[in-house]
């Protein structure tokens, strides 16, 4: 006969909980990684230009019937519920249409019901209809701004930005200073001059135009109309990556005033 003796210590069975909760947390952790993962892995919110020519569209709706996106006010490409948002007050849209370009001009056509709106997309970088003599805010204008599709391909170099007990800043108003961000390019020598390491520049959100304004594009930028796009009449994103470009160039921080 043969005896099977199995000991047990409670050195043993702690080792033993031990890898079990490890084992847990592991789990949990590689959970959380994938999630990220899968989460940074989608394209943001607006629209995206890829290199393909196509242009993926995301956008937050909660409690409607369809969105689509309509673009240079012709095709109509279809968006579809994004999985994952198990909320209904988080549902999200997402669509890629093809043979798109930087230029091209889109809003999004949202339903509910039997009612059917255009609207602008909230995270556009670029709005036309705002240019003199006749942009949205002056009477009888109210449905001329389209969203317009941007390249985010840009050359960035890398910049460290002088610490705060060093920054000697310039509150910069494009507008009074030198009309746009170009003109501004050209007065930042001038600027460096003078001792400046860092430029704080007034709110560049898009504005409306106001009738009793002289001009009437003119706006200290406090009351925009759309918080990621940049005011039509001191250039494109482009040309404010630039001015940021030519700034850390010469070793010149920019600060925003957000609003």
């Amino acid at each position: 006969m043969c005896l099977k003796v199995s000991l047990s210590s409670p050195q043993t069975d702690s080792a033993k909980r031990t890898a079990r909760v490890l084992s847990k947390r592991l789990l949990i952790f590689v959970a959380f990684l994938l999630a990220t993962l899968l989460a940074s892995a989608a394209d943001p919110f607006g629209a995206t230009l890829h290199k393909d020519g196509t242009t993926t569209f995301r956008v937050w709706a909660p409690f409607v019937d369809s969105v689509a996106v309509e673009i240079n006010d012709a095709a109509v490409t279809p968006l579809t519920r994004e999985p994952g948002h198990t909320d209904p007050a988080d549902t999200t849209w997402t669509g890629t249409a093809p043979h798109t370009r930087p230029g091209d001009q889109y809003r999004y056509v949202i339903r509910i019901g039997s009612i059917t709106r255009k609207f602008n997309d909230p995270r556009a970088q670029q709005l036309s209809g705002f240019d003199l003599p006749d942009g949205y805010g002056l009477l009888g204008n109210d449905d001329k701004p389209r969203s317009v599709i941007v390249d985010p391909t840009f050359n960035m170099p890398a910049f460290a930005e002088p610490s705060f007990n060093t920054m000697v800043i310039y509150e910069l108003h494009i507008g009074t200073f030198a009309k746009t961000f170009a003109g501004a390019v050209q007065k930042l020598d001038y600027l460096k001059g003078l001792g400046v390491n860092a430029v704080e520049v007034l709110p560049i959100t898009q504005n409306p135009l106001f009738a009793d304004h002289t001009p009437a594009d003119h706006d200290w930028g406090y009351d925009p109309v759309q918080l990621f796009a940049i005011k039509s009449r001191y250039g494109t994103p482009e040309d404010f990556k630039e001015f940021v470009k030519q700034c850390h160039q010469r070793q010149v921080a920019v600060i925003i005033d957000v609003v």
